[in-house]
């Protein structure tokens, strides 16, 4: 895991420093520190952390600014505000920002918005996980996994939804082809997808988690790593493990229109919590 710290005032940042290597001391981590929001740009795109805490008073540039501009180096970072203002909140809610933490903080504070991250830190030799939250993404031990057609990474997408329940040919057919009647053609195509998204999942060690029965495909839930399912799993709790989690922020799958009728009944569910 990768972490950059940004602040002018160079005793805040040692302070969140501190924090932040107590609470990963057993963790595998790199921390980084700029002073300047120039130097973090180049730290940034040299390194490419996962999670950044930004001040948001600072010379050259905000941290308001900073964000954005990190954001266009990696798109899925955990932009973390760490500041005295809380008039900010807005704008951090408008950038997609993972957390906001206020001055002066706790140890209790760094460690629940590591606990609780947008978007989830890919580790090498983790197995394959799977996002949810936001688009939708698959990473075989840390690394993207190709997939030669769109429709090939939607229909796993659509199965990840189903949470491991059996679908049908033709259910696929009419989720990937919405606009087409059902028919030989549609169904010839749609098995002709199945086979390129398995031989995806095998060239990337994970062939295993697609399974084909007759007419019908599913994925073994329990070979995957996915945020969904463990903030599912977790809501009641809040358990983390000790490592970092994935907090909901009323995004999921949104590249495909068809996630929408999951996002509702995810945001009923997590209203019923309260």
């Amino acid at each position: 895991m990768k972490i950059l710290v940004v602040d002018d005032d160079i005793l805040a940042s040692a302070a969140l420093i501190k924090e932040l290597k107590d609470i990963m001391s057993d963790s595998d981590y790199e921390i980084f520190e700029a002073n300047l929001p120039s130097v973090a740009l180049e730290i940034a795109d040299k390194y490419m952390p996962e999670i950044a805490f930004l001040d948001i008073s600072m010379p050259e540039m905000n941290g308001i600014e900073l964000a954005g501009k990190l954001k266009d180096i990696r798109n899925n970072i955990n932009i973390i505000f760490v500041t005295a203002h809380e008039e900010y909140g807005l704008e951090a809610m408008n950038l997609h920002a993972s957390g906001y933490i206020l001055k002066p903080f706790t140890r209790a504070d760094v460690k629940n918005e590591l606990d609780n991250l947008r978007f989830p830190v890919v580790r090498e030799n983790e197995g394959l996980r799977v996002v949810t939250f936001g688009n939708f993404d698959v990473y075989a031990d840390g690394k993207p996994v190709y997939f030669s057609r769109s429709k090939a990474k939607e229909m796993f997408a659509y199965l990840v939804d189903r949470s491991g329940c059996s679908v049908s040919k033709r259910e696929l057919a009419s989720i990937l082809f919405e606009e087409q009647e059902y028919s030989d053609s549609v169904a010839d195509y749609t098995a002709k997808i199945a086979i390129t998204l398995s031989k995806s999942l095998k060239d990337c060690g994970y062939g295993d988690v697609l399974i084909k029965n007759y007419n019908s495909y599913r994925i073994d839930t329990s070979k995957i790593i996915c945020d969904r399912y463990a903030h599912e799993k977790t809501r009641s709790s809040n358990a983390t493990n000790g490592r970092a989690g994935v907090k909901f922020c009323g995004e999921y799958m949104t590249q495909y229109p068809w996630a929408e009728y999951s996002l509702g009944r995810l945001q009923m569910k997590d209203e019923d919590k309260y």
